[in-house]
């Protein structure tokens, strides 16, 4: 349950900072923003891959082997 939340609200935080970024990327010089946008698709790579390993240990072996051979 914890961990669900956790990830909810790293996934708002991420929006929170895209929403912002877009608003202030006429202002920001090109190195930064190259910079911001690489360290917001590194993030969301963790996020995702994180979530993805969390909803994997949810699952039986069993039903996990069959997925996996999918």
């Amino acid at each position: 349950m914890f961990k669900r939340l956790l990830f909810d609200c790293t996934d708002a935080i991420i929006d929170t900072d895209e929403s912002v970024h877009t608003v202030l990327e006429p202002i920001i010089p090109d190195p930064v923003d190259n910079i911001i946008d690489t360290v917001l698709k590194v993030t969301q790579t963790g996020v995702h891959s994180a979530r993805q390993l969390y909803n994997s240990s949810q699952l039986s072996p069993d039903l996990r082997r069959e997925q996996a051979t999918q």
